[in-house]
């Protein structure tokens, strides 16, 4: 419990700057090698482990390094990054080389590698002069294929083993449909409906199936197989606790699904016949000797299943930890070991010893839904008197995992409890949570989940009721505004990180932006779970249930961050929001960097982000902080600080 743990020193606020210095560990679809991008403050590596020789090689130095991933036949490394698409290939002396530049505002997208051939990938792109949009495989060498050619995006693809297309996926009416291609003539198998992804994930020629991740009319996103002769649909699997929906199926090099995944409150995985059960016993069984008491496993296979890559990726280790499993020598192994020493031994790593474990937390709102969230306690704290601070997720579509999050393991250095509930509205617990919602943003059912979360929290003993705070970035910096203005007892201070102060307005301003034919598959769904900003009766009432509407009820301490490019918050109604705040002398201070977005990307306006989020959580919660600032840092906060009434800016 966190009350016997021993208390961490105060970090410095740069050790939760820096990402995870090790990232992208992927096996190769032959199972013999492992790549890995190492990332560095200005730079970042391209690294090759070979399993049999037990030998790392650099393979690639460049300033940005987003992903890397394998060919089908294991010889060739595709790299993306902002810019396109370039890769490398593994022979002796190789350079990285531009495969495709690719740019979504221009309707390119890349889908990803081409499993039939050996070393490709496949695109699409849209031909601005026939309006025609083509399915392409491009090859290393920058060559283009055809595959399909028609005026509506292919959203999704499967190919047979000669590399063809034969089932695909395009926008329907308020939907999707999906395509048996094999004839010249599409034929239509099924419409899935706005809210129904239908990923296409592999044809069985045997049974003459088609194997979809969807929901068909269930709650939650299932593995379905489609009989091709009368289109009836059959569930091959389900998440046995009837809670989350499935993240992923894992298929063999013969496209038989063999084992599934589901981010739930942590990971769980399931296998889908006796031989892979088999594989997993003797896996776990492995597993047991460097297991930690806060470990959660993420298994992945090579496509032959007979090496498995195992991922520690517990809430409090910022660095996941990979093991390598050979199903024949029935060995686990740690490839990476020296590796993470090196990154462990530098001053600014983190240390798993000093973070906080995520606790998965179960609660009932006043209307009756099941709920759930999670609780990260400060270590070696007396946790009934410690502050407590709510950090409702952005999005809203979206959920918290339980993954590692350095500002929760921020706060928790600081000395706070944190609370991150999964409100309805959230992800990933099927369709009935989302749309339970029922655009009831602002003072409405969304934002009482959050609260209803924290009174349970507190009725469990955790957290002083006295020493409250409320935090969030996105939507959870709406949130925010929301908790100050509609329960304005409740917190003594509010932090939030660019805020849409009228959700309604957010949504028209995107939907003023320049629309690709992306853009547009999105709009209706955005109308379903949200408004049509063309309905001026929704609109008014989105803004009447805003915090911009009961902006005077505010009257304890509000800090906002934004910045000046953000393309889904307008900064002008966030600036106008902190004016009248300012003008009616309520405590108010606004941070505007006009060269950041929607979050901030670089590293003093990271930091600076942090120190305001501290600062403010310690001024008015008594609590630990950093109080040294840098040159820098000082003089980056009195350039951008455009209201301080709360006085932060520092002397």
């Amino acid at each position: 419990m966190s009350q016997t743990s021993e208390t961490p020193p105060v970090l410095p606020r740069n050790q939760f700057v820096h990402i995870t210095p090790i990232t992208n560990q992927t096996l190769s679809p032959d199972g013999r090698l492992l790549s890995y991008i190492h990332t560095h403050a200005t730079f970042s590596e391209l690294w090759e482990f070979n399993i049999a020789k037990q030998q790392h090689r650099l393979l690639l130095t460049a300033k940005d390094i987003e992903q890397a991933l394998w060919s089908a036949d294991s010889q060739f490394l595709f790299i993306q990054n902002n810019s396109g698409l370039s890769g490398i290939s593994l022979e002796p002396n190789a350079y990285a080389r531009l495969i495709t530049e690719i740019d979504e505002s221009k309707d390119q997208y890349f889908y990803g590698v081409d499993s039939t051939h050996n070393q490709a990938v496949i695109l699409s792109e849209k031909d601005y002069k026939t309006s025609q949009h083509k399915l392409l495989r491009v090859t290393v060498d920058g060559k283009n294929e055809t595959l399909y050619s028609g005026h509506k995006r292919v959203l999704d693809y499967l190919l047979n083993a000669a590399g063809q297309l034969v089932f695909m996926k395009q926008q329907g009416d308020q939907g999707t449909d999906l395509y048996d291609v094999r004839s010249k003539t599409p034929k239509l198998i099924s419409h899935c409906d706005w809210f129904d992804a239908c990923a296409l994930q592999a044809y069985d020629p045997v049974k003459n199936r088609l194997l979809v991740k969807a929901r068909f009319k269930q709650d939650l996103t299932s593995l379905f197989a489609i009989n091709l002769k009368d289109n009836s649909t059959d569930i091959l699997h389900q998440d046995p606790n009837q809670q989350f929906d499935l993240t992923k199926v894992y298929y063999d090099q013969g496209a038989t699904p063999r084992l599934s995944l589901y981010q739930d409150q942590f990971v769980s995985q399931y296998s889908l016949d006796t031989a892979t059960q088999q594989q997993l016993d003797r896996l776990k069984q492995q597993l047991i000797a460097v297991t930690q008491p806060h470990s959660v496993w993420v298994l992945k296979p090579s496509e032959n299943f007979a090496v498995w890559l195992a991922l520690d990726i517990g809430s409090n280790r910022p660095q996941p930890q990979a093991y390598l499993f050979d199903q024949t020598s029935q060995t686990l192994s740690q490839p990476m070991a020296e590796v993470y020493q090196s990154v462990t031994a530098k001053s600014a790593a983190l240390k798993t010893i000093h973070l906080a474990p995520k606790i998965a937390v179960n609660y009932t709102a006043t209307d009756g839904m099941q709920l759930f969230g999670y609780l990260t306690l400060p270590l070696g704290r007396h946790i009934s008197q410690v502050p407590l601070v709510v950090k409702p997720h952005g999005g809203p579509w979206s959920r918290v995992t339980g993954n590692y999050d350095p500002i929760t393991q921020y706060l928790a250095n600081r000395g706070f409890a944190v609370f991150e509930p999964n409100f309805r509205a959230s992800i990933g617990m099927g369709k009935h949570y989302v749309l339970s919602a029922n655009q009831d943003f602002g003072d409405g059912r969304v934002q009482q989940d959050i609260i209803d979360g924290l009174h349970y929290v507190l009725s469990q003993g955790v957290g002083h009721s006295d020493k409250l705070a409320i935090y969030g970035h996105s939507f959870g910096g709406f949130s925010t505004l929301a908790g100050l203005a509609f329960t304005p007892e409740l917190f003594k201070v509010g932090i939030a990180g660019a805020p849409p102060t009228d959700i309604a307005e957010s949504v028209k301003l995107l939907m003023q932006q320049n629309q690709t034919d992306s853009d547009l598959v999105g709009q209706f769904k955005i109308q379903q779970l949200a408004l049509d900003p063309n309905n001026n009766d929704a609109m008014l009432r989105f803004y009447q249930n805003s915090p911009d509407a009961h902006w005077q009820k505010i009257k304890q301490p509000l800090y906002i961050m934004a910045g000046g490019r953000d393309p889904k918050v307008s900064i002008a109604r966030v600036k106008d929001f902190s004016t009248r705040l300012a003008q009616a002398n309520k405590p108010i201070s606004l941070l505007v960097d006009d060269l950041e977005g929607h979050s901030p990307k670089r590293d003093i306006a990271h930091e600076a982000y942090l120190y305001l989020l501290e600062k403010a959580l310690a001024t008015h919660l008594k609590s630990d902080y950093q109080q040294q600032l840098s040159p820098m840092l000082a003089a980056y906060l009195k350039r951008h600080l455009v209201i301080d009434n709360n006085a932060i800016t520092p002397e």
